[in-house]
């Protein structure tokens, strides 16, 4: 790589770099202030192997899971031995005692499911308020539980980019 190609390509990183650390900043301080106000509206949940958030929904959102189905999801995901799957390839299975969870009460096709979001321990203190990842990998995973049919429909990493 010549001088100026390296001097370009460094220019091109660094601008990227303090362009992602404004936003990330920026990102940080609107999730600081909402997670102040969103604390009220989650619940601390915790069993043998899991510990999370149940989120409370409005009424636009969706509907509230309680404790007792989160303690039967619980006991079906560890029953059901997931392979999460990330960018179309499987990651294995995952020992999911090391992530922290989201649950979420969402109607889909007139059906209830719980959507579960799992944090990594490095970004574990996203679990505590409204977050939504993108990217990340096996740092954050997905799962969809069908409430009356009491199965998991879909185990699903974010993206590796």
């Amino acid at each position: 790589m010549t001088h100026g190609r390296r001097t370009g390509w460094l220019l091109g990183v660094l601008s990227c770099a303090a362009l992602l650390a404004g936003c990330h900043q920026q990102r940080t301080e609107s999730s600081s202030a909402a997670s102040t106000s969103a604390t009220d509206e989650l619940q601390r949940v915790s069993g043998a192997g899991y510990r999370g958030y149940i989120v409370a929904a409005d009424a636009a959102e969706g509907w509230t899971p309680s404790s007792a189905e989160i303690r039967e999801l619980e006991a079906r995901l560890e029953a059901a031995r997931p392979v999460f799957v990330q960018d179309g390839r499987s990651l294995g299975t995952l020992d999911l005692t090391r992530y922290t969870r989201q649950y979420r009460g969402q109607s889909a096709e007139g059906r209830r499911v719980i959507e579960v979001r799992f944090f990594c321990e490095t970004h574990r203190h996203l679990a505590a308020a409204h977050s939504l990842a993108s990217g990340g990998g096996a740092c954050f995973l997905n799962a969809r539980y069908e409430v009356p049919a009491r199965r998991f429909s879909s185990f699903r990493a974010n993206s590796g980019r």
